[in-house]
């Protein structure tokens, strides 16, 4: 046989990869082992739940899972603070759990917790919704043993300081079908990557999620490893899990609201003269209740340690503009320590379609056209659509494009279903709504487009030419 650099190659990798593979089987090994011992040290234990990797401990609270260090090092990305067995995701994960996601889910809802919802973009689900799990990790270093909270292995380089410890949210993966497979249902944490268990951004498939809007792309170069909690790869690791609130304490965390708006018998104008119907979790109940009245029981929601899911319902019989002034408002008081808006009901657009980018009025400032619907009413008081496209024309010799503009009126929402699914373009509405066209005379025309548009911007007035 010939030997070459190709071959030396060749040969190095092979022993790398029967190393690492001889390396897993014997923590696999140890796992296993270390199972049959506390399965028989709690069996008479009704209270403990064991699996491999893991230990519940109803009585006490707890939650106990057995991990070790990936090796990261100070500063490099932490996507995750724990990913599964299976994921090969432990260049940016500063621990690799021995249990599987599957167990640690069953474990916390052995101790009495319920899994909530993960963030869902489709869904309009911008939040990671549930209660709260406290999550502390027990590490050996330079012979002291320290319990930290997770948070704190997490610095955010924009602020220099670490994660603000919280809590972590239990959203709890889906369940899904093995399609590549047996067919059967798996767990998804479990089944497909990243394997994520307790993530930093707002991962779909993960048990755990931040209790914050983060998304992925915005955080990614901005979470990094600690240097003060530098561990060696293959370095013991356990993590202690507590649900926030047990029997006994206030709550839940979790409050579900349903928030109703429409116009007032009187003729005030302006936001005044809007009238708001709650109805919550726990027997939470207003009528007719003002603006103010709702902004203060969303603060003594939030100063009692409650997150407010608010779903949002605007009357038909609001203008635009009124939309748009009390969307604001609801913006603005949107945040970690608010509310979060919820997805909307499905006769609903979600709140922040009536918060669209006011330079996005102008043509001229859009990197792309999306369609327009403009309404507007006659003399006879009667809405008048028509949707407008705009088509790009690019010439060599200039910066900014040709814009030509179409208008198709539109005299029902048939009409403009039909004149939609025969014309491409960018699957966006920019509604504009003239001077008295209501919610309910918009949502006539864009409901039975929703399904192939479903991104709509609501500007009260006209656009910029």
């Amino acid at each position: 046989m010939r030997w070459n650099s190709g071959t030396s190659i060749l040969l190095i990798m092979g022993l790398c990869t029967g190393a690492l593979a001889a390396q897993k089987a014997e923590q696999a090994q140890k796992v296993r082992a270390t199972y049959e011992l506390n399965v028989k040290k709690f069996k008479n234990r009704t209270d403990v739940l064991v699996r491999p990797g893991m230990i519940a401990d109803r009585a006490a609270g707890k939650l106990f899972v057995d991990a070790e260090a990936t090796g990261i090092k100070s500063g490099e990305t932490a996507e995750f603070i724990l990913v599964g067995p299976k994921s090969d995701h432990g260049y940016e994960a500063i621990a690799l759990s021995h249990a599987d996601a599957l167990s640690i889910h069953e474990g916390l809802e052995f101790l009495g917790m319920k899994p909530g919802l993960p963030v869902d973009l489709a869904a309009l689900r911008f939040w990671p919704k549930g209660e709260r799990v406290n999550v502390l990790l027990e590490v050996a270093k330079n012979g002291e043993t320290r319990t930290i909270p997770a948070e704190t292995l997490v610095l955010d380089k924009r602020t220099g300081k670490s994660m603000r410890a919280a809590g972590f949210v239990f959203v709890g993966s889906a369940m899904m079908q093995d399609t590549a497979g047996s067919g059967e249902s798996v767990y998804a944490a479990d089944h497909r990557g990243p394997h994520s268990i307790l993530s930093n951004y707002n991962e779909p498939d993960s048990v755990l999620d931040v209790p914050r809007q983060a998304v992925q792309g915005e955080v990614y170069d901005h979470q990094v490893l600690g240097s003060e909690f530098l561990l060696e790869a293959g370095s013991p690791i356990r993590l202690i899990m507590s649900p926030e609130i047990r029997d006994g304490d206030a709550g839940p965390r979790v409050m579900n609201i349903a928030l109703s708006v429409e116009r007032g018998k009187e003729a005030v104008a302006g936001l005044a003269g809007l009238v708001f119907g709650v109805t919550g979790d726990k027997g939470l109940v207003k009528d007719a209740a003002s603006l103010n009245e709702v902004l203060e029981m969303f603060t003594d929601l939030v100063a009692g340690k409650h997150d407010p899911f608010v779903t949002v319902s605007l009357n038909g019989d609001l203008m635009a503009r009124d939309a748009g002034d009390l969307c604001k408002i609801l913006a603005s008081i949107e945040t970690e320590t608010g509310i979060r808006v919820d997805a909307p009901p499905k006769d609903q657009l979600y709140y922040r379609a009536f918060l669209p980018r006011e330079d996005f009025r102008s043509r001229k400032k859009r990197y792309a056209q999306p369609w327009e619907l403009h309404l507007k009413r006659n003399e006879k008081g009667t809405p008048v659509a028509n949707l407008v496209e705009i088509t790009q024309s690019w010439s060599n010799d200039k910066i900014s494009p040709d814009l030509s503009v179409k208008s198709i009126p539109v005299a029902t929402s048939g009409d403009l279903k039909k004149e939609l699914t025969t014309r491409k373009g960018i699957p966006v509405i920019l509604v504009f709504a003239g001077e008295g066209i209501t919610l309910g005379q918009i949502m006539t025309f864009i409901q039975p487009v929703r399904d192939t548009h479903p991104t709509v911007h609501v500007y009260a007035g006209d656009v910029e030419e």
